[in-house]
């Protein structure tokens, strides 16, 4: 089974919810789902988000996004799965 994968934009990022599921890139390099625990923006900083997730039972963590930034590049969504 072969499934593609794409970048989420920063827009996407923002609609976002607590208890939504979402892919990552890990630290190494491999795809993990985990479970979005929330998403924070600023009135002040309308650039920038922050969106928090927990993965497995123990580990948390955040991915800070900014728009139109390179970086940009850990979250990601299911284009299609092939069979």
């Amino acid at each position: 089974e072969q499934i593609t994968y794409r970048l989420l934009s920063f827009d996407e990022c923002k609609t976002l919810h607590g208890s939504d599921h979402c892919e990552i890139l890990d630290q190494q390099g491999k795809i993990a789902r985990v479970l979005i625990t929330s998403v924070k923006s600023w009135k002040t900083r309308l650039d920038e988000i922050e969106v928090h997730y927990k993965f497995g039972l123990y580990e948390y963590g955040t991915i800070r996004i900014v728009r139109d930034v390179a970086d940009n590049d850990l979250l990601i969504a299911i284009v299609e799965s092939a069979s």
